[in-house]
């Protein structure tokens, strides 16, 4: 009852001077001159229907086209502003995508350009100017999380499983051990985990070999670098100060 014709609210933001506030989340996923351009688009609608008008409000919103001259001063600034930022981010990934390039079979260049780096394209401390991409994303790192159970690691707290880090694990012991493994992107922490070093047995696991070791405190936190890491069953990993 009450669900015959399906009902999606969208919650306009805030405005200053005629120009929308877009929450800090929204900004960090989609940027801002897109978000412009949709709310331009949806501020008027009264209803969207799909699949009828997905594939105009997509064209609309990513034609690169000049502010319509009928809004405001101060929104007008905030589309010419936040265009100009979003065609030099345009630029830079362009150039980014040259660079990484590969060189065709063909290539006629010095051989060393192409083996100056034999390095592991999928090692975190492998700085990403080097990376050929697939796409462009935040730099993460694989953990493992640990508890501290006296001396040395392991998992769970009575009995605990006791973890030796400077021994190859074996495979049954690797399985146990990535299924206590998070990948870790937040730019708080990530360099200061990169930076520490791989555990000398897990350095000879091929599925562990780039993972680094978290172990948690009698709080269930740990710090990393000037932040208190903790891990809730419900929620997982996340800063907590």
């Amino acid at each position: 009852m009450g669900l015959e014709l399906p009902t999606l609210w969208v919650c306009r933001p805030p405005e200053e001077d005629g120009v929308p506030v877009f929450d800090p989340g929204f900004v960090k996923v989609y940027d801002e001159h897109v978000l412009l351009r949709t709310w331009l688009e949806l501020k008027g609608r009264t209803e969207v229907q799909v699949p009828g008008d997905v594939e105009d409000l997509i064209e609309a919103v990513y034609e690169d086209r000049p502010c319509p001259v009928e809004e405001c001063r101060a929104f007008q600034k905030a589309w010419d502003e936040s265009r100009r930022r979003l065609q030099q981010e345009i630029e830079r990934d362009t150039q980014e995508a040259k660079d990484r390039w590969l060189k065709r079979p063909q290539y006629g260049g010095a051989l060393w350009r192409l083996t100056s780096d034999p390095r592991e394209e999928d090692a975190p401390d492998f700085h990403q100017a080097h990376q050929a991409l697939t796409r462009l994303a935040e730099p993460s790192v694989p953990v493992v999380v640990l508890d501290q159970t006296g001396a040395v690691p392991g998992i769970g707290s009575e009995p605990a499983e006791r973890i030796d880090v400077d021994v190859e694990p074996s495979a049954s012991q690797v399985m146990r051990l990535l299924g206590r493994s998070v990948s870790v992107s937040d730019r708080r922490i990530v360099f200061d985990i990169i930076a520490t070093a791989v555990p000398p047995g897990w350095q000879r696991s091929p599925l562990l070999r780039h993972h680094r070791l978290l172990i948690l405190d009698q709080g269930g936190g740990v710090a990393i670098g000037s932040h208190y890491v903790q891990v809730s069953h419900d929620i997982g990993l996340f800063v907590a100060r």
